[in-house]
């Protein structure tokens, strides 16, 4: 395996991704010999910042550059991995190294090559010193994420945030699901870029941000989904953006993800609340009154009319002015009040006619609907039906 495939530059600087190479150590002798037997004393990452699968000649003469500006011991084990990066390794004293790269990082620019370097010095002659020289270069190359891309960051101490605050912004990321479930489309674009920059503000381990993102995302698509969107509409776009985060290396691209799901799930709350809103209304009224006398759930109603039960529940507020339960329970106690006329029930038998499981919960709704109980109803309405009779 030849170790400017990039190979040698993923296991260095992710080892987690170690048991996807045969032979580590194999690796590691190969580049100590390319090196001399010696460990460089800094390592570069060069982000091609435009880099898609459809500028793939952009690597070649990304390359041709990076030989006609650095020396040999400035530009060894060069190699390209991580979609859109090259790394390289060398030797060479601080500001010489500092002024060679910045130079290369120019003309890069000047050849139309959009790039972000990220620069790291070692601290020893060791293994641990090189895989640290180059999580550090990386490191400062993602500082284009918050500070902007075109730029030679050096990585310097303190660069890194050691403690991941798994539920720092929890606000934000509520505010944004509200904004989702509303279809309010502005709004939810609005809040994820305020997020996105929330947890781009400071360093953070990219296995830990790619799960953070990866949460972020399936609550959006299930507020989506809660609101009333078909779920195999959500669940393909959902799988899209999860495999991207997952397979992404390039923080600034990362950091674009929520807003473009946030964007696309909104939209679709959006037609769905424009599209067929009204009609579930309509919809579960009729079965309301069909089955006012029966037991029945919110979620059985909201599958009975083909929708979610967070949706309905919502959207019958906006339009009706009251919840399911308050008009539910209107119905009946209407029911009640014509069969509380005929004296051959007992308010027990009216409870349970129209729906109450128990005359105390029967009670209960009629009192704070009427201002009475049915006894008291009853008696009154007698009078008023015997003074009308007069």
């Amino acid at each position: 395996m030849e170790i400017w495939t990039g190979a040698f530059w993923d296991w260095l600087i992710y080892p987690e991704n170690s048991s996807q190479i045969a032979d580590p150590a194999s690796l590691l002798s190969q580049a100590l010999a390319e090196l001399g037997g010696r460990f460089p004393e800094f390592v570069f990452s060069l982000a091609l910042d435009d880099f898609t699968s459809q500028k793939s000649q952009m690597v070649g003469e990304a390359e041709k550059i990076i030989e006609a500006a650095l020396p040999q011991q400035m530009r060894m084990l060069l190699g390209f991995a991580h979609t859109n990066c090259l790394y390289a390794a060398g030797f060479g004293c601080r500001d010489h190294v500092l002024l060679k790269i910045e130079n290369l990082q120019k003309s890069l620019e000047a050849a139309d090559i959009p790039n972000t370097i990220g620069v790291a010095f070692s601290f020893n002659n060791t293994l641990s010193a090189l895989r640290w020289a180059a999580q550090r270069a990386v490191v400062a190359q993602r500082s284009k994420a918050k500070t902007g891309r075109g730029k030679v960051y050096l990585w310097q101490s303190g660069d890194e945030k050691r403690s991941f605050d798994y539920l720092a912004h929890y606000a934000h990321e509520e505010q944004l699901c509200a904004s989702i479930r509303t279809g309010e489309k502005q709004l939810a674009e609005e809040c994820a870029s305020s997020l996105d920059r929330k947890l781009f503000e400071q360093y953070q381990p990219l296995s830990l941000l790619r799960i953070r993102l990866q949460e972020v995302i399936l609550r959006m698509g299930r507020s989506a989904i809660d609101s009333g969107v078909a779920p195999e509409e959500i669940f393909m776009s959902l799988q899209n953006y999860l495999t991207e985060v997952g397979a992404q290396y390039d923080y600034e691209r990362l950091q674009g993800i929520l807003v473009r799901a946030a964007r696309e799930f909104s939209e679709k709350v959006w037609q769905v609340c424009f599209r067929q809103g009204t009609d579930v209304v309509q919809r579960a009224k009729s079965y309301i009154k069909k089955h006012a006398k029966e037991e029945f759930s919110l979620e059985e109603l909201a599958r009975e009319i083909g929708t979610s039960a967070s949706y309905l529940s919502r959207r019958f507020k906006l339009d009706m002015g009251k919840s399911i339960t308050a008009y539910l329970n209107e119905l009946r106690i209407e029911e009640a009040k014509r069969l509380l006329l005929d004296e051959s029930y007992s308010i027990t038998d009216v409870a349970f006619q129209v729906g109450y499981g128990s005359v105390q919960h029967f009670g209960r709704t009629f009192h704070g609907i009427t201002g009475c109980s049915p006894s008291e109803w009853r008696k009154i309405n007698r009078k008023l039906g015997g003074a009308r009779k007069l």
